[in-house]
């Protein structure tokens, strides 16, 4: 009698590439998070309520890369009543890294949104 739930060797095979891009995908964003934490702290940025929006997969020139976006409002432009209505969201600013699976690439700023 055959076993219809043990995987097929297709099955083990899409496995181990979601894991290993699964890998590279995490190991992409961690990268980006700590230039980025690397990068605010060096410039004295004050931010707050920082997070990570999105994370695509995309090649250029034959090789692999990570665009990782982080977003986070400027915390130097506190409002002491901010307390009172919360974050402005206004002041949103978008932070696009590209990083291979490890090594930052660039980074550029989107709009504020």
């Amino acid at each position: 009698m055959q076993d219809t739930d043990a995987p097929t060797p297709l099955q083990n095979s899409e496995d181990a590439t979601k894991t290993a891009l699964q890998k590279s995908m995490e190991s992409a964003a961690l990268s980006a998070a700590k230039y980025f934490a690397q990068m605010m702290n060096a410039t004295n940025t004050k931010i707050k309520n920082i997070r990570l929006e999105e994370i695509e997969q995309f090649e250029e020139n034959g090789k692999d890369f990570w665009r990782v976006t982080i977003s986070f409002i400027d915390g130097s432009a506190d409002n002491p009543m901010q307390i009172f209505y919360g974050d402005n969201q206004d002041k949103r600013i978008y932070k696009i890294i590209n990083v291979t699976d490890k090594d930052f690439v660039a980074t550029s700023i989107k709009d504020r949104l």
